[in-house]
């Protein structure tokens, strides 16, 4: 991975290469949030997609998520709008993001993609569940053996998986439209909507997504 850094006081921009991931540190104030921004409109190009999680987030979840059509949902996550015409091309979507993602404030918006994001998941999933589903008929019309094992995981299993080892001491499972956590503190404890989950619930269950659905989408 190569990723582009402006250049100080105008000079050449410096590109950190061969890197999984680079952390930049600094006081509150000290520009990381600008900094990150120019990152994104920098290294946004023909070959490279970039996304971005802001700071400032909206920290509610969607009490149910909706399903829908998975090319406009990653329109809606990625780029802010629904109905958009070739976003991936790298100056549309540097336009696209400013316009609807941020809302021409690209350093203070505050972020709101949680039903963009959990519908996106939820339908990907019911996706896979389908592919699966024919998979495992067609290869039992064909006398093959092919177990739930061989089909792998979809990203909304994944993320359960990986929520439940992150957060000791609770469990994570799939209800019909929403995510499902359970405390084993006490015995009596009962299954709630992750909606209601405490703001670390809700903020490690947004970053798994976020980076496994955007994971996905770079290939």
């Amino acid at each position: 991975m190569d990723v582009k850094f402006p250049g100080l006081n105008g000079g050449s921009e410096y590109i950190l290469s061969g890197k999984q991931s680079a952390v930049l540190i600094g006081a509150n104030g000290a520009g990381k949030t600008r900094m990150s921004t120019w990152i994104e409109k920098i290294n946004q190009g023909k070959n490279q997609f970039v996304h971005r999680i802001s700071a400032q987030k909206d920290l509610g979840f969607p009490v149910s998520v909706n399903t829908g059509n998975i090319d406009i949902l990653r329109n809606k996550l990625f780029f802010g709008a629904e109905q958009l015409e070739n976003p991936y091309d790298s100056e549309r979507a540097k336009y696209f993001k400013d316009s609807y993602r941020w809302y021409n404030h690209p350093f203070s918006s505050v972020l709101n993609d949680k039903e963009a994001l959990l519908g996106l998941l939820f339908s990907e999933d019911y996706e896979f569940i389908t592919d699966s589903w024919r998979r495992l008929e067609k290869n039992e019309d064909q006398g093959k053996n092919l177990s739930v094992k061989d089909l792998g995981q979809s990203n909304l299993r994944k993320t359960i998986s990986i929520a439940s080892q992150l957060l000791k001491g609770r469990e994570f499972s799939i209800n019909a439209n929403y995510i499902a956590c359970k405390r084993y503190l006490d015995s009596k404890d009962e299954e709630y909507n992750i909606s209601d989950g405490s703001d670390g619930e809700r903020e490690v269950i947004y970053l798994i997504v976020a980076i496994i659905v955007t994971g996905k989408q770079m290939g």
